[in-house]
């Protein structure tokens, strides 16, 4: 019986556990990335009275050059440890003032500054997993664990080569479908649960 239990144990701990992701500061043949924390910019922020906002998901790295396609499938790779294949990407470009953009399945609001704002897919059933945020020759890369279908983003990571927080020019991202239990993942869970209350009952019954 203790066996059983076990095994139930290993297999439900397997079923809920993640990826387990490495972040991708330095290390990535062709990029330069920056391990660039919040920290690092407290003294620009406190000078211009800029505090920042909230930001979604988990920042991993700042890369200055191109954010194509191919570059983030590369980036994100990386970061997960295995090969990463964008099912959907969508690009928006955002002119300076202007108080958001829309097309390719997203929608980005811009705040005055031009430095925080809001993001939302526009596609029932997508979702975004990782995100780029761009402003003058550098972008942030953010992962979402879990995907979300709406959040917020700053371009707190960036930096123009005179050390200041640039407006964003570019939000892209790449955009997943919600994922749909399989048939097998739903009886495995069934069998768990099953073997769960049988031990329950027998508990139970013994005393």
């Amino acid at each position: 019986m203790k066996k059983l239990t076990l095994v139930l144990i290993v297999v439900f701990s397997a079923f809920y556990t993640g990826v387990h992701a490495t972040p991708i500061f330095g290390g990535v043949p062709g990029f330069t990335v920056i391990n660039r924390s919040d920290s690092d910019l407290d003294s620009w922020n406190t000078t211009n009275g800029y505090t920042g906002a909230d930001y979604s998901g988990m920042y991993i790295g700042t890369v200055e050059g191109n954010d194509s396609e191919g570059d983030l499938e590369t980036l994100i790779s990386h970061f997960l440890g295995a090969t990463y294949d964008i099912n959907w990407y969508s690009k928006l470009d955002i002119d300076e003032g202007v108080t958001g953009a829309s097309g390719g399945g997203l929608s980005v609001t811009v705040g005055a500054d031009g430095k925080s704002g809001t993001w939302a897919t526009t596609t029932s059933g997508s979702l975004l997993d990782f995100y780029v945020v761009k402003g003058s020759t550098e972008y942030a890369l953010y992962f979402l664990d879990p995907a979300l279908a709406l959040g917020n983003w700053v371009t707190r990571h960036v930096e123009t080569n005179s050390g200041r927080i640039p407006a964003i020019s570019h939000f892209s991202a790449s955009v997943i479908t919600a994922p749909v239990p399989e048939p097998a993942t739903m009886l495995l869970f069934g069998t768990g649960l099953a073997g769960l209350a049988g031990i329950a009952r027998r508990k139970k019954a013994q005393k």
